[in-house]
C-alpha cells in the first residue's frame, strides 16, 4: 500500500509540470511557417558571405536542373538521382549563373529550419531550455566531426531531411495531419528511407481522418515515378541511381559494423544517456509522444542500417540526420525533465552540476572538431572559386578548343562544378581520361598533378591559387 501511495504521489505531482511544460500547439501553420521560414531566410542570405561552396551532390542538381529546364537531362554520370532538389533546382535554372546561390541559400534556409524545428519539438515535450538544448546537440550532430556544420556550409541535402522530419511530426501534434504528410512526402522525395514512413502514415490518415484516399493514392504514387523516372529519363535506366548509390564493396561483417558504428557515434554520449532517461519517464508516465520519437528514430536508423548490410548502399552519417534530430529532442526532454524530478535546490544544483561535469568532456572532444570542419569548408570554397578563375584565366570553350577532353581529379565537387561552368554533362567531364587530346584540372600539389609533372607528354597551362591546368597534344583557346 505505502509503495502504490508513493507512486501516485509522484505521478500526481509530476502532471502538473508536464501540462506546465507543454504549451499548447497552435493550428495557425501560415502565420508561424512565415515567421521561420522568412526569419531563416533572411539569416541564411546573409551567410551567403562567409565561405562555402557547394559540395558534389548539390552542384550536380544544380547540373541536373538546368538540363531539366532545357528537356536534355543526362543523369549518366553523377551521384544518385533525386526528386525533390532538381525541382528545385529546375526552378532557379532560368536565374542563370545565379543558381548555385540560390541553391546554397534554400539549402542553407533548410539547415536553419531543421534546427527551430528541434528547438521547437523539444519545447513541446518540457519548455524552452529543452528545446535550446536539443538544438545545441543537433550542431554537434551526426558524427565525430561533426558534419552537421559542413553539410549546411556547402549545401547539402541532409539538413533539409532532418528539417522535413521534426516539422512533420510537430504539424501531426499541431493538428494538421495534411500538411504533416505533404512533408512526409517530400521528405521520400529526398531520401528513399522516408518510403515505408510515407506509405504507414498515409494508411493511418486513411483509416483516421477524412484525407481523400485518391490524394493519399495520388501523392504515394509520385514518390516511386519521380524517382525511377527522372533516370528513366536521363540515363535509359530506371535502376542507374540505384545502382550508383551502391558503393560499398565490404563483406557483410563490415558492413554490419560500419552501420551500427554510424548510429552509436550520430549523437554524443551524453546525448544518448539523455534519451535513454527520457524512454524510462515516458514509460512510467506513458507519455506516448517520447515513446513514439524514440521508435520513429530507432526505425530510421534500422531501415539506413538494413540498406547497407543488406544492399550495400552507404550508411553515411548524414543519412541517420532525421534520427539523431529526434534523439537530440529526446536528450533536451530526459535532461530538463531529470533535473525537475529533484525537489530540492541543493540538490537540483547538484544534479546540474554533475551533468555538466560528466557531458563537457564529450562535447568539448565533438565540438574540438569544427576547427577542422570549418577549415574543409574553406579548402573546398577555395577550389570552387578557382576553378572557376582558371577556366576563365585560360579562355577555355569545350566547342572551340583543340582540346577534345576535359579530366578531373577525382575530388570533391570538381566533375560536377567543371561541367556547370562549361555548360556540358557530367559524362563529358572524365577522371580517367581517354588517350588523345585532353586538358586537365587538378588541385596544386596533389598527387595527380606529381603525375602529370612527371609526365614528359603534358604541359603546364596554368595556375590559380589552388587549382592547376594541365594539356596533352592540345591548347586551350587564347592559350599558344
Amino acid at each position: 500500500m505505502t509503495g502504490a501511495g508513493t507512486a501516485t504521489e509522484l505521478d500526481a505531482a509530476d502532471a502538473p509540470t508536464r501540462d506546465a511544460a507543454r504549451p499548447p500547439l497552435t493550428n495557425r501553420v501560415p502565420s508561424m511557417a512565415l515567421i521561420v521560414i522568412g526569419g531563416c531566410a533572411i539569416v541564411a542570405a546573409f551567410s551567403l558571405l562567409l565561405p562555402g561552396t557547394l559540395s558534389y551532390d548539390p552542384t550536380a542538381w544544380v547540373v541536373w536542373g538546368r538540363q531539366v529546364g532545357r528537356l536534355e537531362l543526362d543523369t549518366v554520370s553523377g551521384p544518385s538521382w533525386k526528386p525533390l532538389p532538381v525541382m528545385v533546382t529546375t526552378v532557379f535554372a532560368p536565374f542563370g549563373e545565379a543558381a548555385p546561390e540560390l541553391w546554397m541559400w534554400a539549402a542553407r534556409t533548410a539547415g536553419l529550419v531543421a534546427v527551430v524545428g528541434v528547438v521547437r519539438l523539444g519545447a513541446i515535450l518540457a519548455g524552452p531550455v529543452a528545446g535550446l538544448l536539443a538544438g545545441a546537440l543537433l550542431i554537434l550532430t551526426p558524427d565525430g566531426e561533426p558534419r552537421f556544420v559542413r553539410t549546411w556550409a556547402e549545401g547539402h541535402d541532409a539538413p533539409a531531411t532532418a528539417a522535413l522530419a521534426v516539422w512533420a511530426i510537430e504539424r501531426h501534434l499541431a493538428g494538421r495531419p495534411r500538411v504533416a504528410f505533404g512533408l512526409v512526402v517530400a521528405l521520400a522525395l529526398l531520401r528513399p528511407e522516408a518510403w515505408p514512413f510515407a506509405l504507414a502514415y498515409a494508411a493511418w490518415l486513411a483509416t483516421a481522418t477524412d484525407v481523400p484516399t485518391a490524394v493519399l493514392a495520388l501523392s504515394l504514387a509520385t514518390i516511386p515515378v519521380l524517382w525511377f523516372g527522372g533516370d528513366l529519363w536521363g540515363a535509359g535506366d530506371p535502376f542507374q541511381g540505384a545502382s550508383a548509390a551502391q558503393v560499398i564493396p565490404l563483406d557483410l561483417a563490415e558492413r554490419t559494423t560500419t552501420a551500427l558504428g554510424n548510429v552509436g557515434t550520430m549523437v554524443i554520449v551524453p546525448a544518448w544517456c539523455a534519451a535513454g532517461v527520457a524512454v524510462a519517464l515516458a514509460v512510467r508516465r506513458r507519455d506516448v509522444v517520447p515513446l513514439a520519437l524514440a521508435a520513429l528514430a530507432m526505425m530510421w536508423c534500422a531501415v539506413v542500417s538494413a540498406m547497407a548490410i543488406i544492399f550495400g548502399y552507404a550508411a553515411l552519417s548524414r543519412f541517420l540526420l532525421p534520427a539523431a534530430a529526434l534523439v537530440c529532442v529526446l536528450a533536451g526532454f530526459g535532461l530538463v525533465q531529470a533535473v525537475r524530478l529533484v525537489s530540492q535546490p541543493r540538490l537540483r544544483i547538484a544534479l546540474v552540476a554533475g551533468i555538466v561535469a560528466t557531458s563537457a568532456p564529450f562535447i568539448i572532444v565533438r565540438a574540438s572538431g569544427l576547427p577542422a570542419v570549418w577549415n574543409e569548408v574553406q579548402f573546398h570554397d577555395d577550389l570552387g572559386t578557382d576553378l572557376v578563375a582558371t577556366i576563365a584565366l585560360i579562355d577555355f570553350d569545350p566547342e572551340t578548343s583543340s582540346c577534345t577532353t576535359v579530366a578531373v581529379e577525382p575530388l570533391s565537387q570538381l566533375q560536377p562544378a567543371t561541367a556547370w561552368e562549361l555548360d556540358t554533362a557530367m559524362r563529358d567531364v572524365r577522371f580517367t581520361p581517354e588517350p588523345g587530346a585532353v586538358l586537365f584540372l587538378v588541385s596544386v600539389d596533389s598527387d595527380a598533378e606529381e603525375q602529370l609533372i612527371a609526365n614528359p607528354t603534358i604541359e603546364f597551362v596554368a595556375e590559380v591559387g589552388t587549382i592547376a591546368a594541365y594539356a596533352r597534344s592540345c591548347a586551350p583557346q587564347g592559350q599558344p
